[in-house]
């Protein structure tokens, strides 16, 4: 039997907040499917809605700011493993000089998804492995003084 549900394991997809006037605010989610072993299906595309009303936090209450992101934040690709492509995401708290690189096991620089200057906000990246070997990679988000996060994705072929 399967049941469509939203996801509480991609919670760095649900809700984002554009500068928009009045109480006007945009929710982005995925929706994944679970069943009674219990496993889950990959996550859909990004569905936006508008909603009206005040801002709320995870737990409910109103925050009338509407800036959620509080921190850099490097999300785990999706899916993962992936087949030959997978979704990098990450979220910035302020303008910020990044760079997205993806290593092989080995450290070896394999390509750059994203360099510059970017606006505060969430970001996805699109990693393809076609052109690349099964295995482990690992993808770097630098920012600010030498700072940086790390995850790993496993491409199998």
């Amino acid at each position: 039997m399967l049941t469509t549900t939203t996801s509480t394991q991609y919670e760095d997809l649900t809700e984002t907040y554009p500068n928009q006037v009045g109480m006007n605010h945009t929710v982005e989610y995925r929706i994944t499917a679970n069943d009674n072993q219990p496993l889950e299906s990959v996550p859909s595309d990004i569905v936006q809605a508008l909603v009206q009303g005040a801002y709320l936090d995870k737990a409910g209450n109103q925050n009338q700011t509407g800036n959620s992101i509080t921190e850099y934040r490097l999300y785990s690709s999706y899916p993962n493993p992936f087949n030959p492509v997978t979704i990098i995401e990450f979220a910035l708290p302020e303008q910020s000089d990044i760079t997205l690189k993806v290593y092989d096991i080995l450290g070896t620089e394999i390509v750059t998804l994203a360099a510059g200057n970017f606006e505060p906000g969430r970001y996805t990246v699109p990693f393809d492995g076609t052109s690349h070997a099964s295995g482990v990679y690992i993808y770097k988000l630098s920012y600010g003084k030498g700072q940086s996060i790390t995850r790993k994705m496993t491409l199998l072929k």
